[in-house]
């Protein structure tokens, strides 16, 4: 079985999906918004879009997963209905009603980004200072690029992270990678292997450690990950931060 866990083309580029800082669209990045069939047909109408969302929103209760308060301030968020909130999208949600700690903490711990702090308090700023919500993807690129130096590179990698970041908690990730990791064991055959390509420190972690607290399920077959040589990341500049592991099941 081989698992890659990176996004697939059509999601980075797809203004409509909103995943990437390189395009504007609307903010979504949810895996789960649309149908294979709907894809093809190049979107959904606006009904069903809105349907679409509505079902995907976050509930009031999402604050139960925090060990802090996720009260919104007066000052530092928009009052927001609850018919209004159906129609947002999470990422929407998130940004816009979120408190400094709670956008902190998922911007530290899904991105690893060591200025999460001054990202949460320029959003938190810019939800005071305008009066329209943070909507787009280009709002949300502006936003982290005021925090930053005009030095491209660097940049790129802030933003590449922070939109990360949401990413992962919007869709839970991590949990959804555990599950697929248990449902492999199920499915596979003995001695049959798993192949898993991972694209960030948080997946590759999270397979160590399932696999480290398994082992009477699985025998590792590469101690170190398989690296993309130079040849190859000149071909596909998107393998370069891909690492390959192999597992045997026992």
């Amino acid at each position: 079985m081989i698992v890659d866990l990176g996004l697939s083309s059509h999601q980075l580029t797809c203004s409509k999906r909103g995943f990437s800082y390189k395009y504007n669209g609307i903010l979504d990045m949810n895996m789960n918004k649309y149908t294979e069939r709907e894809y093809i047909r190049g979107g959904m109408s606006k009904d069903k879009a809105i349907d679409h969302a509505s079902k995907n929103s976050v509930s009031d209760d999402s604050s139960k997963n925090y060990a802090f308060d996720d009260t919104p301030k007066s000052n530092s968020s928009k009052c927001i209905s609850k018919h209004d909130r159906s129609m947002m999208n999470k990422i929407h949600i998130i940004l816009n009603t979120y408190s400094f700690k709670k956008l902190k903490f998922i911007i530290e711990t899904y991105g690893q980004e060591k200025k999460a702090s001054k990202i949460a308090r320029k959003i938190i700023l810019w939800r005071k200072n305008n009066e329209k919500m943070i909507t787009t993807t280009y709002e949300l690129k502006e936003i982290i690029l005021s925090t930053c130096k005009k030095n491209y590179k660097s940049n790129n990698k802030v933003l590449s992270r922070v939109f990360q970041s949401f990413r992962i908690y919007i869709n839970d990730e991590l949990k959804a990678l555990k599950e697929l990791l248990i449902s492999a064991h199920k499915l596979l055959k003995h001695r049959s292997r798993l192949i898993l390509i991972s694209y960030h420190s948080l997946e590759y972690k999270c397979i160590q450690n399932y696999a480290e607290n398994r082992k009477n399920w699985w025998k590792k077959i590469n101690e170190n990950p398989i690296t993309p040589n130079e040849r190859e990341i000149r071909l596909n500049s998107s393998s370069r931060s891909a690492k390959m592991t192999i597992f045997e099941k026992i």
